[in-house]
């Protein structure tokens, strides 16, 4: 055997006996060519998609990667069959016998009975404050007030209000109530003469919230598309109290330039803005009131629903 090179005697996988050094591979990479000799460099790999999912580049020549996945063996998906069938057997069993009390008299099926229609959310749990008035009450804001039984109040989560102006944001308020609604319809447009809500600011400067809020609310209350718009009186602020949380109150005044059927010569709106539910947040309460009318309301109507506001029984609203 000297001067011979020395061969294998276990030759791997498709090399013959006497293949010579330089066969090329049997099985060549991804991408490299049968007959390239091993002295040769491999070719660039394929760029591979980033973490946030996105490719860095296409695979080359259009393809996708290749996964592969492994079949799960026929005696092992046997076994998952059987362990099945013996769960559902003893499910079926349980299901049968809670139908039973300990005593073995009927208290019920295994049927799942179907859903039923959930109740309406009621208004209040409150007692008013007013006597012979109704509570509404704001879970979410914390607060309550009173109106007359004749108002009808919406449910808490019902948002009304005013819609936007030229394109604008509408204003809007929940755990609300409506005085004469829809009492007037001119066109396709109907008119209440009264509202009342709920809405909030992210913003904690009290004072300030209270002068943006009733300016709001004149404007989208009392301003009608291509009309004039109102003339609105904002009054000093004045500090009160809703529970021991210290708020301040607003009035503002409005003459209505605009001319329609069921437009109203002026108008009333009330802002108490007290602490919100979180630090940074201000809950307003307002009053939106058609005057100039026979039916209107009363400042004495109005100065009552608003002494009646408070915090709930179980709210956190305390203030300093």
């Amino acid at each position: 055997m000297d001067g011979e090179e020395r061969r294998n005697p276990y030759p791997l996988p498709g090399q013959d006996w006497d293949a010579p050094k330089n066969d090329p591979h049997p099985y060549p990479l991804p991408g490299q060519d049968r007959d390239a000799s091993d002295g040769d460099p491999p070719p660039p790999p394929v760029d591979l998609p980033t973490r946030e999912g996105a490719p860095t580049a296409a695979p080359r020549g259009g393809r996708s990667p290749l996964v592969v996945r492994r079949r799960p063996r026929r005696a092992f998906l046997a076994l998952v069959a059987v362990a099945l069938l013996l769960l559902l057997a003893w499910n079926g069993y349980r299901a049968e016998d809670l139908g039973r009390n300990d005593h073995g008299d009927e208290v019920g099926t295994s049927a799942v009975p179907p859903p039923e229609a959930p109740d309406p959310e009621p208004t209040s749990t409150v007692r008013p404050k007013v006597k012979g008035w109704d509570a509404v009450s704001s879970a979410k804001y914390g607060l309550t007030y009173d109106v007359p039984k004749a108002w009808r109040i919406l449910q808490s989560g019902v948002l009304h209000g005013y819609e936007g102006i030229d394109g604008g944001k509408p204003a809007a308020m929940s755990a609300g109530t409506v005085y004469l609604d829809d009492v007037c319809k001119d066109g396709d447009d109907e008119f209440s003469r009264g509202l009342t809500g709920f809405n909030q600011y992210i913003d904690d400067d009290v004072m300030k919230v209270a002068k943006h809020a009733a300016n709001k609310w004149a404007t989208h209350a009392y301003t009608e598309k291509g009309q004039p718009a109102p003339a609105i009186t904002v009054s000093a602020p004045r500090t009160v109290r809703v529970g021991r949380a210290r708020a301040v109150h607003v009035r503002a005044d409005i003459v209505v330039k605009a001319k329609g059927k069921c437009v109203t010569p002026t108008g009333v709106v009330h802002v108490v803005a007290a602490p919100g539910v979180a630090s940074g947040l201000t809950t307003t309460f307002v009053v939106v009131a058609a005057q100039g009318f026979p039916e209107a309301l009363p400042d004495k109507v109005i100065r009552k629903v608003i002494g009646s506001l408070r915090p709930n029984p179980t709210s956190h609203i305390t203030g300093s």
